[in-house]
């Protein structure tokens, strides 16, 4: 009898531990393939692999290219790469980042949606902000299984608390739970198959090509005021049932909270800057109230110390605004 084969988990920050915990519960006679996606750095040395291996009896591997999956194995997406998956491999894409990160989780939830509908499991675990809300959605519209972490039992709870927000989720458990829960999961049939969205389609594709579409993003958005902090292209709008995320021409994603959390921050870069210039400024005037002759400087220095005195108390203002706004 059928059943769902294939668990696609994504975590962010605590979310090694939190896998680490699930490896060492899962059996070894999981009848399923395991897929990871965990935020990292594109220096990062890719050693969750061997960390799972050891923790528990499923042996996992870093994912590579055309690789064939097989049950009772972990892939884990390698450093800078999005993980995707087709029918019975996997592939690895160098497209544009989605938010602000290479491995995103969304991109491996959209692509094994569309391929492998309700024989999917989809589980967010620890993390920040909402990447994997997106994903987990077109997972439940494709007729898979959504499953998070409880929030209350995540060292960091954004990711989990924004899915359950945004989804009709199947099951949220603590971590200790998982285990036994994605088991059971695992080893049930499939549930109906649902025809994939044409925005979810779309999505998948341009992450498969490494580029964006102009012409499909007319098609399934709407081409919005904001541009990307990636490339400073424009960004469309694509809507869900409950959600919205933006996308750029070249491709790169953001949900919503991560555009806003990318912009407030270049709002801040921007006003450092600022601080950096008038600093200077306010330097460069008090070089001028000490210079020229004896008959200059009598004339010219109190302009110039007024003046910097004036860019001093403007600069002291914007220091202690932008070290308020992130307490």
């Amino acid at each position: 009898m059928a059943n769902r084969d294939i668990i696609a988990m994504g975590a962010w920050s605590g979310g090694v531990q939190a896998l680490m915990e699930l490896a060492a519960g899962l059996p070894a006679d999981l009848p399923a393939s395991v897929f990871v996606v965990v935020h990292t750095t594109r220096d990062s040395r890719g050693e969750l692999a061997d960390v799972l291996s050891r923790r528990g009896p499923l042996p996992a591997e870093v994912a590579s290219d055309r690789l064939e999956m097989q049950r009772g194995c972990i892939y884990v997406a390698p450093p800078d790469s999005h993980l995707m998956i087709d029918r019975s491999y996997m592939y690895i894409s160098h497209g544009p980042r989605e938010n602000l990160t290479r491995p995103a989780v969304d991109p491996l939830f959209r692509s094994a949606a569309v391929v492998h509908g309700p024989y999917l499991i989809g589980v967010v675990l620890s993390g920040n902000l909402d990447d994997g809300t997106s994903g987990l959605l077109a997972i439940k519209r494709c007729g898979g299984v959504a499953v998070v972490q409880d929030p209350t039992d995540a060292i960091y709870p954004e990711m989990p608390r924004n899915a359950l927000e945004a989804v009709d989720v199947d099951a949220s458990a603590v971590l200790r739970a998982l285990p036994a829960l994605l088991t059971r999961l695992a080893r049930d049939p499939p549930g109906l198959r649902k025809s994939p969205p044409v925005e979810l389609l779309a999505e998948v594709e341009m992450s498969r090509t490494e580029s964006g579409n102009v012409g499909r993003l007319n098609e399934i958005g709407e081409i919005t005021s904001f541009t990307c902090s990636e490339c400073g292209g424009p960004l469309w709008e694509i809507h869900d049932d409950k959600i919205s995320r933006y996308r750029c021409r070249l491709g790169h994603a953001f949900t919503p909270q991560c555009l806003a959390c990318e912009l407030t921050d270049g709002v801040e870069r921007s006003l450092w800057v600022a601080v950096q210039m008038m600093d200077e400024r306010a330097r460069m005037l008090e070089r001028l109230a000490g210079s020229g002759d004896e008959r200059e400087r009598r004339s010219s220095a109190a302009f110039f110390r007024d003046k910097a005195d004036e860019t001093r108390e403007h600069t002291d203002r914007l220091r202690r605004f932008l070290l308020t706004i992130n307490q």
